[in-house]
């Protein structure tokens, strides 16, 4: 079975070029590959002509050999490689050994993986929650978690989190010529305050406000005067204060650890990426800047919902129930 392809015409080209009457190393240069390849694709011609060096495969021997793992046992180790089971090659060859009864080498497996787009790659962190407790606000818990505090389908939900805002700042990515030694200014003064941001991802609304302390007498007024009908933020102790309980607004927590849940989060980003590696006079001209783009990230609802219009929330609250009648 013949190959086809740029492969097959690199090793026509050198064959002819050694027919020519050529050394095998102006063949490889013509070629473009080494001359040890050339070397072994003259050892095929002379086994069994240009058939022979046609049906080579790399890896494979002759085109044609049967795989040692089946298309099924090729899905399993694709689908365990997608949960990120494997941290190593020699994990994945203890998995394909164990549950296949399949012996590859370190070689041979790194190429069946290599073929299967599988390559080594950092994962998205996400929050692992407590063992033995539910996870509440998540990809499929939203709903259940808002019905638990009583929240229907007319009530507006927020999700809200606090950025604290400071002039020790890092620095940030530039684009710079290759080679050159990029040196940016950064401010080392120890002060700062919070900002608290509520989003509200289905109608593209945004509230902040700007507090000096995280504290549950500092966020109560501020959650007063904003009269929201539910909150979701993570579980700080600020909160879940008693000195917020009787308020109107339904508060619903977070699992520990899982900023990849809360909206706000993605307009943090959006703030760190404009205002963070500057240098700033002062605390309050760097809040201006930030006032500056929040004014102009309001105005836009669309461009919010784009955002933070996250299907699975989008899911979740569609499913709420009606309000009960009194």
């Amino acid at each position: 079975m013949p190959r086809s392809g740029r492969a097959s015409a690199k090793r026509l080209h050198a064959l002819w070029w050694v027919r020519g009457g050529s050394s095998a190393r102006e063949a490889a240069r013509q070629a473009g590959v080494g001359e040890r390849t050339v070397v072994r694709w003259l050892g095929w011609y002379r086994q069994g002509g240009v058939a022979r060096v046609l049906e080579r495969v790399p890896g494979h021997g002759a085109l044609g050999r049967a795989s040692r793992l089946s298309e099924e046992q090729k899905w399993a180790l694709g689908q365990e490689s997608a949960k990120g089971r494997f941290r190593t090659y020699d994990e994945a060859r203890a998995w394909v050994q164990e549950h296949d009864g399949v012996c590859y080498g370190y070689k041979g497996l790194y190429s069946v993986l290599r073929r299967a787009g599988v390559r080594p790659k950092v994962p998205r962190p996400r929050g692992a929650g407590r063992p033995g407790r539910p996870r509440g606000v998540e990809r499929g818990g939203c709903t259940r978690a808002l019905r638990r505090a009583g929240v229907s389908a007319t009530q507006a939900v927020h999700f809200a989190d606090e950025l604290r805002l400071g002039l020790r700042g890092p620095v940030r990515r530039v684009l710079a010529p290759r080679g050159v030694k990029v040196r940016q200014a950064l401010q080392l003064r120890y002060a700062w305050r919070y900002l608290l941001l509520a989003v509200g991802p289905l109608a593209g609304t945004l509230r902040w406000a700007w507090l000096e302390r995280l504290t549950q007498d500092h966020l109560r007024p501020v959650l007063a005067d904003w009269a929201l009908d539910c909150v979701v933020w993570d579980g700080a102790g600020s909160h879940r204060g008693k000195r917020l309980r009787d308020l109107p607004t339904r508060r619903v927590l977070l699992p520990p650890y899982a900023p990849e849940l809360n909206p706000a989060e993605r307009i943090f980003e959006e703030i760190r990426r404009r205002v963070e590696g500057l240098v700033y006079e002062s605390l309050d001209a760097k809040e201006a800047a930030v006032e500056r783009y929040l004014t102009e990230l309001a105005a836009d609802p669309a461009r919010v919902r784009r955002l933070c219009d996250w299907t699975w929330i989008a899911d979740a609250l569609a499913r709420l129930p009606a309000p009960t009648a009194a």
